[in-house]
């Protein structure tokens, strides 16, 4: 079985169909926001380790559901990646895709 990527198969979602629709209306970044943007993508996760605190939070069950299905697509359990994602926050390495997408706008 092939594994090859096959564009006209790929199974595009909602935000990488808006860019694939989209290309040609995108310009190029200021190339020190860019080579940030690009290096921010590339560093590799950091896995925390040592002592955890227990902390409580409420969050809507509608943002659950989708944390818990964006984990499942990645082969997570849904607390680990609340808790990498509130530690790229944390690390200043979250991405803001609006901001992202102003950035590439930028004229």
């Amino acid at each position: 079985m092939s594994t090859e990527y096959n564009p006209e198969t790929a199974q595009l979602d909602e935000e990488e169909r808006y860019y694939e629709d989209h290309y040609e209306e995108f310009t190029a970044a200021d190339p020190s926001a860019r080579a940030d943007l690009i290096a921010a993508a590339k560093r590799e996760p950091v896995l925390q380790s040592g002592k955890k605190q227990m902390v409580s939070i409420r969050l809507a069950p509608d943002d659950v559901k989708a944390i818990k299905r964006q984990a499942a697509k990645m082969g997570f359990a849904y607390q680990a990646l609340i808790s990498a994602l509130l530690h790229q926050y944390a690390q200043g390495d979250l991405v803001n895709v609006s901001e992202a997408k102003k950035l590439f706008n930028a004229e």
